[in-house]
């Protein structure tokens, strides 16, 4: 996971989580290489894992003096949530704060309004007030006692400190609604006039900026030699543009491989015409 900035658009740090090194699953001390273990929980938790670790555990920032006001995340806002760790709050919370999150912006796909009212509806929502819910809340209209499933003792929340710290957070994102994730999506392709290619096209298109490289070009992915090498050749034959392709791309590389060539000298990669690992 990265943490790009919104204005310069740079890479201001990064963060990886692994569960598993090749090197130690067939018995190679950790002393003789860099093992890439380094995260034992749920790969549900990752990316919360790693939210933490970027904006309230960040050396780079505190040595800044710097401090993230909003972030902007992808359709799983669990990583919006995971600066409440920060307060030791209940993982349940985090957890549920995360999945409303994620629901106030789905629900309201290219509806910015339809997403701040949401956001805004959170705070009121999870500490027992629905006055003010949609019809996706089921403790609407509802008088008396109730069991609120997804939150601890199945009761609303009730701490003031919690309330203001979620009012002031939710009111951050409500601020910058046109830019989180579909809202602004719909925007720009409406305004900008963004138009469609065929499948064909866009493939010359990429062919076109290959060839601008001064020689020929090894594509580099994650896992770019067993999944996106079989997907791109199948569909340039498809469509007609395999010899062109050929023609610029003498391979595709593994990312990790490609690292490895560069720390460790281990040259491999997978020639498109023969689809043998070299």
């Amino acid at each position: 996971m990265s943490l790009i900035g919104e204005e310069c658009k740079k890479i201001i740090s990064y963060a990886t989580r692994s569960k598993a090194c090749a090197k130690c699953r067939v018995s190679n001390p950790k002393s003789t290489h860099n093992c890439r273990q380094n995260y034992s929980g749920s790969s549900k938790s990752m990316e919360p894992d790693m939210g933490i670790a970027l904006i309230v555990k960040n050396p780079l920032l505190d040595n800044e003096n710097f401090a993230v006001g909003v972030l902007i995340g992808g359709d799983d806002s669990s990583t919006i949530a995971a600066p409440f760790f920060k307060q030791k709050i209940n993982t349940a919370i985090v957890n549920y704060l995360g999945y409303c999150f994620t629901c106030a912006i789905k629900t309201n796909k290219n509806d910015v309004q339809g997403v701040q009212n949401a956001l805004r509806n959170i705070t009121p929502h999870v500490f027992g007030d629905h006055g003010q819910c949609g019809e996706w809340c089921q403790y609407r209209g509802i008088t008396g006692d109730y069991v609120h499933h997804k939150l601890p003792g199945s009761k609303p929340l009730s701490d003031p400190k919690l309330r203001a710290l979620l009012s002031n957070t939710v009111e951050k994102y409500v601020n910058v609604a046109e830019k989180l994730p579909h809202v602004p999506l719909f925007r720009v392709m409406k305004n900008t006039g963004v138009k469609t290619k065929t499948a064909k096209a866009a493939h010359l298109d990429v062919i076109a900026y290959l060839k601008k490289c001064s020689g020929k070009v090894i594509l580099v992915a994650h896992n770019g030699f067993r999944f996106d090498a079989l997907k791109i050749l199948k569909a340039s034959n498809k469509l007609g543009v395999i010899g062109e392709f050929l023609d610029i791309v003498i391979g595709f590389a593994h990312s990790l491989v490609f690292e490895n060539e560069l720390v460790y000298k281990v040259e491999r990669w997978r020639h498109p015409s023969d689809g043998k690992v070299h």
